[in-house]
C-alpha cells in the first residue's frame, strides 16, 4: 500500500510541472508588446494585377487589356523615352476596384528596339511595367507608306502630327496657307508636325496635302470645323420633320431584320475569322442582316463604341451580341460560328412576335444628311431607338491579312445616344417622329455610308432567355439605306 501513493503522488508532481511550465510560457507569449492600430506594418499593396501582362510588344503594333484591382482611386502615367508617343492607354484615371486600361502600341518602323513603361499609380502604392517593342524586319518594311489616319480638327486650330514611313527620297507639298510645317522629325520613321491656324468661318474647310515619291503621291487630308460662334446661314426647312406614316401600317405584318454586332479592332488578328462568318450568315439569310463592325479600339476606332462595350460585358475581341440578347464567340470555325449566330436568331424569333418597324425620308445637301425618320410601335411601352452612320467598303490596314483589307459595317458615328434614344409609346398603334442631320466628314466617303436603324423594347419576363439580361432589353427590329436614299416598311410578304 506505502508503495503505490508514492508512486502515484510522482505521477501527481511531475504532472504539475508540466502544467506550471505550459503557463510560464502562454504568460511569456502574452505578455509580448502589443501593437496599437498606428503600429501595425501594413504592407499589403494598393495594386493588384489580375495577369501579369506580357512585356514583349508585337513589332506590328498591337493592344492589349491589364487588368488589375487598386484599393484606392488611380491614375496611370506613360513613360515613352523619345518624342515618339508609340505607346497609349484608353484611359488615364479610375475609381477603387476591379478596373482595366487598353493599351495601344504602334508599328515599330524605326530599325530599333525601343522601350516605354507604364506606372499605376494610388495615394500610396504605384505598379510599374516596362515593355520593349523590336523593329520590324527589314524585309518587312514598307518602301513608302502613311502610317497616320486623316485628321479632324476643331475650329480653334492646333497642332496636327503626320507619321510616315519612307526608305526613299519624297517631297511634301502643302496647298493651303492655313496649314503650316513647323517640324521634321526621325529617320525612317518620321513624323512630320503641322500647325493649323483657327478657322474664321462658320463653314468647315480642307487641307489637302500630299507625300510624294519619284513614283506616286500619297494624300493626306486635315478637315478643320467650322467655327460655332459664327451662325450659318438659316435653312427655314432644317428642322421640320418631313417623313411620312405608311398608310395602313397598323394590318401589316412586319419583317424581322436581326441585328449581330461584332466587337473588334484592325490590330485583331483573330478577328477575319468572325467577319467571315458573319458575311456567311448573311449571304445564308439573302442580305437580311445587319451587321455593325464595332471598332473600340485600333485605327478605326470610334471611341463611344466602349459604353455597348461596357453594356454587353464584351471581355476580348472578336466577340458577337446577336439581337442584343445572345453573345457568342470566336469558335473553331467560321461555319460553326455562322451556326450558333443562326441558332440565336432563331431563338429571338421563335420567342418574340417583330412587333416594331420603320421607314424614313433622307436628302443629302452639300454633305449634310437629313433624315426624317418613323418608327411604328404596336404595343404601348419604352423603346430605345438608335440611329447610326456605317461606312462600307474601307481599304484599310487588319492584322493577319495586309493593308487591302476591306472593312464591311464600320460604326462612324451615333446620330441618337449610342444606347439609344428613349420614346415611350403612351398607346397601342403609336408612331415616333424623329429628326437626325449630320454633316459627312470629307474624308469619309459618301458614296459608301449608310443610315443603320434598330429598335430596342423590353424582354419582360424572359429577360434571362439568353446569354445575359444586358439592361432588360432586346433589338426587335431594324433597317438600312444609303444616305439620300428612302426606306419603306419591310412588311412579310
Amino acid at each position: 500500500m506505502y508503495i503505490k501513493i508514492q508512486i502515484n503522488m510522482k505521477l501527481y508532481i511531475n504532472t504539475l510541472k508540466f502544467i506550471l511550465s505550459c503557463m510560464l510560457i502562454v504568460i511569456s507569449v502574452s505578455c509580448d508588446p502589443i501593437q496599437s492600430d498606428d503600429q501595425v506594418d501594413d504592407t499589403t499593396s494598393e495594386i493588384t494585377m489580375n495577369t501579369p501582362p506580357k512585356t514583349d510588344i508585337d513589332p506590328a503594333g498591337e493592344s492589349m487589356i491589364i487588368g488589375f484591382t487598386a484599393s484606392k482611386n488611380w491614375s496611370v502615367n506613360i513613360d515613352v523615352p523619345s518624342d515618339d508617343a508609340w505607346l497609349s492607354v484608353n484611359k488615364t484615371s479610375g475609381q477603387k476596384g476591379s478596373s482595366s486600361v487598353m493599351l495601344t502600341a504602334q508599328p515599330n518602323y524605326t530599325g530599333q528596339a525601343r522601350t516605354a513603361s507604364m506606372t499605376i499609380v494610388t495615394n500610396a502604392d504605384s505598379e510599374t511595367m516596362t515593355f520593349v517593342q523590336e523593329s520590324v524586319s527589314e524585309n518587312d518594311l514598307p518602301t513608302f507608306k502613311i502610317l497616320s489616319e486623316n485628321t479632324v480638327i476643331s475650329s480653334d486650330g492646333g497642332r496636327v502630327e503626320v507619321r510616315l514611313v519612307s526608305l526613299v527620297d519624297y517631297t511634301l507639298k502643302v496647298n493651303d496657307e492655313w496649314v503650316h510645317e513647323v517640324e521634321t522629325k526621325g529617320e525612317r520613321q518620321i513624323t512630320h508636325v503641322f500647325d493649323v491656324d483657327p478657322n474664321p468661318a462658320a463653314q468647315e474647310r480642307v487641307a489637302h496635302i500630299a507625300f510624294c515619291t519619284d513614283q506616286l503621291c500619297i494624300p493626306y487630308i486635315i478637315t478643320q470645323e467650322g467655327d460655332p460662334n459664327i451662325p450659318e446661314p438659316i435653312d427655314p426647312t432644317e428642322n421640320e420633320w418631313t417623313g411620312i406614316v405608311e398608310e395602313g401600317w397598323e394590318s401589316m405584318e412586319f419583317a424581322h431584320r436581326p441585328v449581330a454586332m461584332r466587337f473588334t479592332a484592325d490590330w485583331c488578328g483573330y478577328c477575319p475569322m468572325m467577319a467571315s462568318a458573319f458575311e456567311t450568315l448573311s449571304q445564308n439569310l439573302n442580305g437580311n442582316l445587319e451587321v455593325l463592325s464595332l471598332h473600340c479600339a485600333g485605327g478605326l476606332e470610334y471611341s463611344p463604341c466602349t459604353v455597348l462595350e461596357r453594356q454587353y460585358r464584351i471581355g476580348g475581341y472578336p466577340s458577337g451580341v446577336i439581337d442584343g440578347m445572345t453573345q457568342i464567340g470566336n469558335y473553331s470555325s467560321p461555319s460553326y460560328t455562322a451556326s450558333v449566330a443562326m441558332d440565336a436568331i432563331n431563338l429571338t424569333e421563335s420567342n418574340f412576335t417583330t412587333e416594331t418597324s420603320l421607314s424614313w425620308v433622307s436628302s443629302v445637301k452639300k454633305r449634310k444628311v437629313k433624315t426624317s425618320l418613323s418608327v411604328y410601335l404596336r404595343q404601348p411601352g419604352k423603346y430605345l431607338i438608335t440611329a447610326l452612320v456605317v461606312e462600307d467598303n474601307i481599304v484599310a490596314y487588319q492584322n493577319g491579312v495586309g493593308d487591302k483589307y476591306v472593312h464591311n459595317g464600320v460604326v462612324r458615328y451615333a446620330l441618337s445616344s449610342i444606347s439609344g434614344d428613349e420614346y415611350i409609346a403612351e398607346s397601342e398603334n403609336d408612331v415616333a417622329k424623329l429628326l437626325y442631320s449630320y454633316k459627312v466628314p470629307e474624308s469619309y466617303n459618301l458614296d459608301n455610308m449608310r443610315l443603320v436603324v434598330y429598335v430596342q423594347r423590353s424582354m419582360g419576363e424572359k429577360s434571362v432567355l439568353a446569354s445575359g439580361n444586358y439592361g432588360g432589353y432586346f433589338i426587335d427590329n431594324s433597317a438600312t439605306s444609303k444616305f439620300g436614299e428612302s426606306h419603306n416598311i419591310d412588311a412579310k410578304e
